[in-house]
């Protein structure tokens, strides 16, 4: 699991003030917005809607183990990231893919974000 400072409130990215300075990369089975904080961290919350599976067990494995992989990529430690906040929305359509693909997936957008 990230550490608490590297997780971002998802209540702050809906922000109304805020909503239109971000940016957004698209994947088969995510979206990630960017978009700028002023905490000098770079931070990551992920987004899982009950489409996804009505049962929360299922939502936190997944949400798990993107966090894992997140944690396996260190992004926060390059300096061009250091203040960026990355909000990870999941498509319902992944629940039926095979998990290694939509892993797969997310390392690409989430490359495509950074970048």
């Amino acid at each position: 699991m990230l550490p608490k400072t590297y997780r971002v409130p998802i209540q702050e990215f809906f922000r109304r003030s805020e909503h239109h300075a971000r940016e957004t990369a698209r994947s088969k089975w995510f979206v990630v917005r960017v978009k700028k904080n002023t905490q000098g961290l770079c931070r990551f919350g992920i987004l899982i809607n009950k489409k996804f599976d009505k049962r929360a067990v299922r939502r936190n494995t997944m949400r798990r183990a993107l966090m894992r992989r997140i944690q396996k990529m260190r992004p926060w430690k390059s300096a061009p990231l250091s203040s960026k906040d990355f909000l990870i929305i999941i498509s319902p359509s992944a629940r039926t893919a095979e998990p290694e693909s939509v892993l797969k997936d997310f390392d690409t957008v989430l490359t495509q974000a950074i970048e």
